[in-house]
């Protein structure tokens, strides 16, 4: 089980007097009942105070989801936890940024939040675009919409007609990874160096995540529960 975190630190909820939020609360609660069944767990939130990050730099300020660079930094968590149990090593090249591409895009972001409070309250984010400088061949697939990409990390993975549109208040860019939430997805690349098949159950978070992970596994699988409720 791997706990994300939310925009609201654990060890500083910065939240004003009288108001409380019980998102981190829930979580220990979770975890620790995990912990009395035995079941394995990475909390990135922990990850996240080691390595001294904070929730402004980590999140779109505008929008409840992490930084293209925050869910890169937690694939690489995400590896070094799973690497043990699966018995793998997956080469450093495949987690270090310096084997990416960092491309800063110029299309201005408006994520949920601040789609309700406004732009003139919140401004707008900027959204980066990690993608490798190494050869992956690759395939995704939707079977429940009919998609199929095929071909490099970019043209399997990625989908960059999210960053165009007319409104800022219908367009996402965050879905440029992966398109969009789907029910199942499947994922294969021939160029991975880890003959592995991992399963996500998912929400939103894991899609950038998703596709990074399809770099250094042969076949990442997703199920998205909230489509079978």
């Amino acid at each position: 089980y791997i706990q994300v975190p939310y925009e609201i630190c654990k060890y500083d909820s910065q939240l004003p007097y009288g108001i409380t939020d019980y998102s981190n609360a829930n979580a220990d609660t979770y975890l620790a009942l995990l912990e009395q069944n035995n079941v394995p767990y990475l909390d990135l939130r922990e990850s996240m105070h080691t390595d001294g990050m904070t929730h402004y730099d980590a999140f779109f300020q505008t929008d409840h989801h992490w930084r293209i660079e925050t869910a890169f930094w937690a694939y690489g968590e995400i590896v070094d936890y799973i690497e043990p149990i699966l018995d793998v090593e997956i080469p450093n090249q495949y987690t270090s940024i310096d084997s990416y591409y960092v491309e800063l895009t110029d299309a201005p972001v408006l994520g949920s939040s601040g789609r309700k409070t406004g732009i003139s309250y919140g401004g707008l984010d900027t959204l980066s675009l990690i993608y490798p400088k190494y050869n992956v061949q690759a395939s995704f697939e939707a079977p429940e919409e009919g998609i199929l990409r095929t071909g490099t990390f970019q043209e399997a993975y990625m989908v960059y007609e999210r960053l165009e549109g007319d409104s800022l208040y219908e367009m996402s860019q965050y879905n440029v990874y992966i398109g969009e939430d789907y029910p199942t997805t499947r994922q294969k690349c021939e160029t991975a160096p880890c003959d592995k098949k991992i399963l996500i159950i998912k929400d939103s978070f894991s899609r950038p995540v998703q596709a990074f992970l399809g770099t250094s596994f042969s076949r990442v699988d997703t199920i998205d529960l909230r489509y079978y409720g």
